[in-house]
């Protein structure tokens, strides 16, 4: 069910089912795979929407639950310095 709600980017009502498995079932390495794209999938809607605060706890959530994952790191790396490009642009724009 969480993986067809992720498909549908019902990425709330996915994340809901994954994490009551993860109640019953603390650590399943289904449940977390799931939980850890689902989270991607509401990352690049947050980076799509600009809303880069809300994309980056999206990966900051996935790093807790894979604190060794450079890729997961390095996105969150990147989404900032596009955040601050974007705002030294609008601040050069103001002056």
């Amino acid at each position: 069910m969480p993986n067809t709600l992720s498909n549908l980017k019902k990425y709330k009502e996915a994340l809901i089912y994954v994490n009551k498995a993860l109640t019953l079932q603390s650590g399943n390495p289904n449940a977390m795979t799931s939980r850890k794209y689902i989270r991607l999938g509401m990352q690049m809607n947050y980076e799509r929407k600009k809303n880069t605060n809300k994309a980056i706890q999206q990966l900051e959530a996935n790093v807790i639950d894979y604190p060794n994952d450079s890729e997961l790191k390095l996105n969150i790396a990147n989404i900032q310095i596009q955040k601050n490009e974007e705002e030294n642009r609008k601040k050069r724009e103001q002056v």
